[in-house]
């Protein structure tokens, strides 16, 4: 994965998430950022923000589950 990444040069990836297999690095991966706000909240309270985190994570998700859905069914 490292060198796949390395190849592409995924615009603003960081460097720490090249050859990653995080949910967040394949957000960049498919063009569907997952966003920052978990990293910055203690997750103790229900707040929009969180909400709308949550949403995007479900996003991700599902974009990745598209994009190897036809790995995972012969359809490749």
């Amino acid at each position: 994965m490292m060198e796949i990444d390395k190849k592409r040069n995924i615009a603003r990836m960081p460097l720490q998430l090249y050859g990653r297999h995080s949910l967040e690095s394949y957000g960049y991966r498919l063009q569907e950022y997952k966003g920052e706000f978990g990293k910055t909240t203690d997750w103790q309270e229900w707040s929009q923000e969180m909400q709308d985190y949550c949403v995007q994570d479900v996003k991700v998700t599902t974009k990745l589950c598209e994009h190897f859905r036809p790995y995972l069914t012969g359809a490749r």
